[in-house]
């Protein structure tokens, strides 16, 4: 038996995502921030699932410490940190969590796999769109250097 950690199993991504594992017969501990809210799935699989509270306000304090902390440091502006701070102002997802739960199984071995130990799977047209772009942007880096990359080369024998 696995034991997952899930955030935030009341509703959305997060209880659908919950839902496939302990059906599955693993465990899942999962945030919440109303106990109440989850009481069927608690009387459904008992021991197999449990709940810890985590009482976020809300994506407004969420925010509000992610600029405090990035738009201090300027250094991260050039990174993939500095996007964290444009989530704020994006539009929300179109995608669904009724639909993108059954496709991200979290079992490492249903997704693509990058190595032994990461899988990566890419749900909602924007989500894709982001990756795309940031996985295009990252390979014109890498092609900017095509000429230089031989001179750190060890001679043939």
């Amino acid at each position: 038996m696995t034991t997952w950690l899930i955030t935030s199993v009341s509703s959305g991504f997060g209880r659908r995502m919950t839902e496939q594992p302990l059906a599955a017969g693993d465990r899942v501990v999962g945030t919440v921030r109303a106990p109440d809210a989850v009481t069927e799935l608690k009387a459904a699989y008992g021991e197999q699932f449990c709940t810890a509270r985590l009482d976020v306000t809300g994506f407004a304090s969420v925010h509000q410490v992610l600029n405090r902390a990035f738009d201090a440091l300027t250094a991260y502006d050039s990174t993939p940190a500095a996007t964290v701070r444009s989530v704020k102002d994006a539009p929300p997802s179109p995608g669904g969590p009724a639909k993108m739960a059954p496709r991200s199984s979290p079992r490492p071995d249903s997704g693509p796999r990058h190595s032994d130990w990461c899988w990566a799977l890419v749900l909602g047209s924007d989500a894709y769109t982001f990756v795309r772009d940031a996985l295009a942007d990252r390979l014109a880096d890498v092609e900017a250097q095509k000429e230089s990359v031989a001179a750190t080369d060890v001679p043939a024998a």
